[in-house]
């Protein structure tokens, strides 16, 4: 039982890259499922934090009373401490390999198709379009923790 908690259940989480869909997800069973915006009544009630599916894998962040939770599928890491770390590897010129480590264990590793087109975005790199870039730069985010402590 986590010790974590949302002041509402389920929460919807943006999808990170395209922003077409939504993750919705129930904080207390893990179960998560991505739906169209046009499918959610109220798409502009969203909850601090931001998801992705990766093949059959819905993986993201969200804020908590005790900070970021960082979920893949029903599985649930706080990250308050100094125990996870993401890093992204490239594996060749069109894909990289993202790890997830928590309490020194790999608990997710994920190949993926790099992004290479950054599209139309003025201030577009690599780590406001790819997610797994994204997530690894918030290990040394100092505002990160803040930002998702509800």
């Amino acid at each position: 039982m986590a010790n974590w908690k949302t002041s509402v259940n389920p929460i919807y989480l943006p999808e990170h890259d395209t922003f077409d869909q939504i993750c919705l997800y129930d904080t207390l069973t893990g179960q998560a499922r991505m739906l169209s915006v046009r499918n959610v009544e109220n798409p502009d009630d969203l909850w601090i934090g931001v998801a992705q599916q990766n093949g059959t894998d819905i993986i993201g962040v969200f804020a908590t009373d005790q900070g970021p939770v960082f979920f893949v599928n029903k599985q649930r890491y706080l990250l308050n401490g100094n125990e996870w770390d993401f890093s992204v590897k490239q594996k060749n010129t069109q894909n990289n390999t993202f790890r997830f480590v928590y309490n020194k264990v790999v608990v997710y590793e994920a190949n993926y198709k790099r992004v290479t087109e950054l599209g139309v975005h003025p201030y577009a790199d690599e780590e406001f379009m790819d997610f797994y870039t994204w997530m690894t730069k918030k290990k040394i985010s100092k505002t990160f923790i803040q930002y998702y402590t509800e």
